[in-house]
């Protein structure tokens, strides 16, 4: 399973081996003092390399196949990132038959329910371009629903098509990253602050119980706390 750094901090995180790919979206952009794509992957390319990127649409109808058109004029490998529905709620049908229709990568992202992905596996059928299909796991696990049905109905959908990349969105924890892998994703984005506990992974628990134990001494001491 691939890991995508998902965020906006590029430079950093293009240097640890584990990150094959990146991803971003609107909400980082909103918060961000760059909040230009072309601007951004100029300022970045470097760091990006020949590694995939997600650029997000946000525009609806005849607007939204504009921004499809001016993200791939940054550069041809972006993937760009197109929800499955509109702000209206409609479906982003229009977008995504146009991207396709002239072999632009596409990351077709806010994948919540089983009835969204057989819309785009109707689609996407007989297409040859590289697709990634983002399912929301961790948005869908904060409801206290269980994503795994499906994510394995997404792999079993999607499993004739070789084109086709199954990315589980939204990680929460480190044992995220072993919940998708072990569902079959092809891909899991990242953020920062997960990346760098990456260290913790299959840590000694009864070493990592102690360090614990000795952090609530020290800060007790360091705090000056008393009990009366």
């Amino acid at each position: 399973m691939k890991i995508y750094y998902d965020g906006l901090n590029i430079e950093k995180y293009s240097k640890n081996p584990i990150v094959s790919g990146f991803t971003t979206n609107c909400s980082f952009f909103s918060q961000h003092h760059i909040r230009n794509y072309r601007e951004f992957y100029e300022k970045n390319k470097e760091f990006i390399g020949d590694k995939p990127i997600s650029f997000q649409t946000w525009e609806n109808d005849e607007n939204g196949i504009n921004q499809i058109d001016d993200i791939h004029s940054i550069h041809e490998s972006i993937f760009v990132k197109i929800p499955i529905i509109d702000s209206n709620n409609k479906l982003n049908s229009d977008l995504i038959k146009y991207a396709l229709s002239r072999n632009i990568p596409i990351n077709i992202t806010a994948i919540y329910t089983i009835e969204q992905l057989c819309i785009v596996y109707d689609l996407i059928q007989n297409k040859t371009t590289n697709i990634i299909i983002s399912v929301f796991g961790g948005p869908i696990s904060d409801t206290g629903v269980d994503p795994s049905p499906i994510v394995i109905y997404s792999k079993e959908l999607f499993k004739n098509m070789a084109n086709v990349e199954i990315l589980w969105a939204g990680c929460r924890e480190l044992y995220t990253i072993t919940r998708a892998e072990l569902l079959g994703c092809d891909i899991i984005t990242i953020p920062g602050d997960i990346i760098d506990k990456m260290n913790l992974k299959d840590y000694d628990l009864s070493l990592l119980s102690l360090e614990r134990v000795n952090k609530f001494r020290n800060d007790a001491i360091n705090g000056d706390i008393s009990i009366l």
